[in-house]
């Protein structure tokens, strides 16, 4: 999902609200992959959620390493 930052990230884990979960920004507002994963949560201001991915194709080429222990 693209986050109003601009940065993209994957879904970890439902927030306290439906509208609210927690995610991990896995590229920058310029589309490029983050050397970290960060955990972000939708509630705060700036990380809500803005659209969908349009670029697939950077997920793919995620190492499933980087999310492990960020979902549960």
């Amino acid at each position: 999902m693209r986050l109003a930052s601009g940065e993209l990230a994957v879904f970890t884990r439902r927030g306290p609200g439906a509208h609210a979960p927690m995610v991990a920004a896995i590229a920058d507002r310029a589309g490029l992959p983050t050397v970290r994963t960060t955990p972000r949560h939708t509630a705060q201001p700036g990380c809500q959620i803005a659209g969908r991915a349009t670029d697939l194709q950077l997920v793919l080429r995620v190492a499933p390493e980087r999310l492990y222990g960020l979902v549960g």
